[in-house]
């Protein structure tokens, strides 16, 4: 006759799995998840939260892990999930974590600018001015602000702030005579309480420079001294898209010091 004892199945799972991703960029996430704890912890000593390809949890990448009774694990920004549909929880006894875990689907939050583009009405060369466009993403409402930036890349790199704009606006004016010697593009991130993304949008700079190729020398046919008159003339630059019209001053040198309008 066999000692015996009557089986008694702990079944213990966390409920309402939730993420909301404040994370703009593309296949990352960032946020607080959240959950319901179950009504009985006795046995449980922790919770372990992954990214997985599956709500089974298949391929599953640690995300954090929290002890019992906490219901919230904060998960950084840029946390990829390239390749996982679901984020899974797991609680834990000392023995080990369950095998079943409580399933979210993970909805990825995209809120990237697109279609920049500036007409540089700016006509020295190695500067810019004009009114920067772009088209406002479908999804907004996790954005604050967007920053923008001149920039040695596409990525980004080097960047200098140029200004910041309401998350309804789509425009922003670039002050004449912004310098770009140093940069080759402007950039535009979205920017909320987490953080600023990491992948821009990005507009390749192109640099409206108009210089008039040569000045002929006017013959002065004012015959008094320290007057002048006659007809100055001049070789039109290759391209007149943006110009309106032509200033002329007299100087008190070629870089047109202490100008005075003609």
């Amino acid at each position: 006759t066999p000692a015996a004892v009557a089986l008694g199945d702990t079944i213990v799972s966390v409920i309402n799995v939730e993420l909301i991703d404040y994370d703009l960029d593309t296949d990352e996430v960032g946020g607080d998840a959240t959950w319901d704890l179950p009504a009985d912890e006795t046995h449980v000593t922790g919770y372990y939260v992954y990214a997985a390809s599956d709500a089974a949890g298949s391929g599953a990448a640690a995300v954090g892990n929290v002890a019992a009774g906490v219901a919230t694990v904060a998960v950084s920004a840029d946390t990829s999930i390239s390749g996982m549909t679901h984020l899974v929880v797991y609680a834990a006894s000392t023995l080990a974590e369950q095998s079943t875990p409580a399933a979210f689907a993970l909805s990825d939050t995209q809120s990237t600018v697109t279609s920049l583009a500036l007409t540089d009405l700016d006509l020295d060369a190695t500067e810019i001015g004009g009114t920067l466009t772009w088209t406002l993403p479908s999804d907004i409402l996790k954005v604050a602000n967007w920053y923008l930036y001149l920039a040695t890349d596409a990525a980004g790199a080097g960047k200098s702030q140029l200004g910041i704009d309401a998350v309804n606006d789509n425009s922003f004016d670039v002050p004449e005579d912004t310098s770009i010697v140093s940069f080759t593009h402007l950039v535009a991130f979205g920017r909320n309480s987490l953080q600023e993304q990491t992948i821009p949008a990005a507009l390749a700079l192109s640099d409206t420079g108009v210089v008039v190729p040569s000045v002929a020398a006017m013959t002065d046919l004012d015959l008094d001294a320290g007057e002048v008159g006659g007809a100055l003339s001049w070789t039109l630059p290759s391209s007149e898209t943006h110009v309106d019209k032509y200033y002329i001053y007299t100087a008190t040198d070629a870089a047109g010091t202490a100008k005075a309008a003609v």
